[in-house]
């Protein structure tokens, strides 16, 4: 929730906490920690969403790599070599893909697909995804 309340010379403030719920900090005064108005920053847990359009179109271009599993996989255990093949995969990628916007890159808001050198959060993540299955890990369900 968002907390806007009154400071001293009159004015509206809003105050974030890590709840989620934005509270009073700092000066004291008239008015102080005074909740006048409330509003959500993200929705409930129960609220429907949809799958993002990135990923929607992702799955279009690769239906393969898309599927649902026919059972329940069990998630794969960290051990020393998993650990490992995690860290290493993780540090490659950080290391040679350039960070850039969807944009800058593909002059679109959103886009999902394996870097080409460069790629956003969602591109990182997928690439990612892609090596740790094949070194043996279980893809989510």
């Amino acid at each position: 929730m968002v907390s806007i309340r009154e400071t001293t010379n009159g004015n509206q403030q809003e105050l974030a906490g890590g709840d989620g719920v934005q509270r009073a900090s700092g000066a004291r005064g008239p008015g102080h920690g005074k909740r006048l108005h409330q509003r959500r920053l993200y929705p409930d847990a129960e609220t429907p969403t949809s799958i993002p359009v990135g990923h929607l179109e992702f799955c279009k271009s690769r239906p393969a790599e898309c599927q649902r599993n026919d059972k329940v996989v069990p998630a794969t255990a960290l051990d020393d070599t998993t650990w490992q093949q995690l860290v290493s995969i993780n540090a490659y990628y950080n290391q040679t893909i350039v960070p850039v916007t969807d944009e800058q890159l593909y002059q679109t808001a959103e886009f999902w697909t394996y870097p080409n050198g460069y790629g956003d959060c969602e591109d990182f993540a997928l690439i990612k995804r892609r090596d740790l299955i094949a070194a043996g890990w279980h893809p989510p369900p």
